[in-house]
């Protein structure tokens, strides 16, 4: 199972997910690859391992529970990396309090939603739905 760091992190957060391997385990292999490879690449120059291994049994622990946190449950992330996230605009500024989203750098802006929405449908054809008749009126 050390070959994680080949997995994407939804790969990784569905095996930590499904239990295949735990989100400490994780954390302990991308934290030895990083003391192996680190001395000569200084890619990280500061991490709290301690605190990282503290929030990993905790998301282990809440899995036990039956909760989860969300698409990245249990994935170790370093805070120095750069991560490209693609979202709505709604989310991109801050709705449902997503407001972390409002302090990214190199914010790329496509174009709008409704706009993306209007344009796919414009390149289809019309599809007519046939009458269910699944409607009953009461009156």
């Amino acid at each position: 199972m050390t070959d994680i760091w080949f997995d994407s992190a939804a790969s990784l957060a569905q095996k930590i997910k499904a239990r295949d391997i735990s989100a400490r385990d994780a954390l302990e292999i991308f934290l030895a690859r990083t003391e192996r490879f680190n001395g000569a690449l200084n890619a990280i120059i500061w991490q709290d391992n301690d605190a990282a291994r503290v929030r990993a049994d905790a998301a282990d622990a809440a899995l036990a529970a039956g909760e989860y946190w969300g698409p990245l449950h249990g994935v170790p992330v370093t805070e120095s990396a750069t991560y490209r996230i693609t979202v709505n605009s709604f989310m991109a500024s801050g709705g449902d309090n997503f407001s972390v989203l409002n302090h990214g750098t190199h914010v790329q802006q496509g174009i709008s939603d409704i706009d993306a929405s209007s344009a796919y449908f414009k390149g289809r054809e019309i599809v007519n739905v046939p009458r269910l008749d699944r409607i009953t009126r009461l009156n």
